[in-house]
Order: C-alpha cells, then sequence, then structure tokens
C-alpha cells in the first residue's frame, strides 16, 4: 500500500488545525524554514502544503509577510 507524500500529509494536518480553530483565522503560519524544521521535512514539502492551502482557500500568501489564515467557519 503507498503511502501519502510528505507535504499532502502536512496540508491534511494544518487544515485539520485551521479547521478544528486551532489556527483561528488572522493568525500566521510559520515561515517556511521553522515549519520545515519543526515537522522533519524539506522546505520544498511545506512549500507545496503552502500553496495548497492557498489554492484551497484557507491561507494567503502576503509578500514578505508570510502566509496567513484566511478561513473563515460560515
Amino acid at each position: 500500500r503507498q503511502t501519502k507524500p510528505a507535504y499532502l500529509s502536512l496540508y491534511e494536518t494544518l487544515r485539520d488545525e485551521i479547521l478544528s480553530g486551532i489556527r483561528p483565522c488572522g493568525s500566521r503560519l510559520p515561515s517556511r524554514r521553522v515549519m520545515a524544521r519543526d515537522r522533519g521535512v524539506s522546505a520544498v514539502t511545506v512549500d507545496h502544503s503552502y500553496e495548497l492551502l492557498c489554492e484551497e482557500g484557507y491561507t494567503e500568501s502576503r509578500p514578505k509577510s508570510g502566509f496567513f489564515v484566511i478561513y473563515r467557519e460560515e
């Protein structure tokens, strides 16, 4: 059986944290370097995860500021 790619696992973890309110709307995600270090993955893996979160409407990228949660419960 095939295991999930690391970026997908990280994406799902972060998405669940956003949906459960652990990471509320307006909060900033850790920098890619910090997230990579803390989760034991590469910066490229974090990049993919953050891009997916943006595409799915959970976060947005703000130039020179980082990634912020924009998801709000309906």
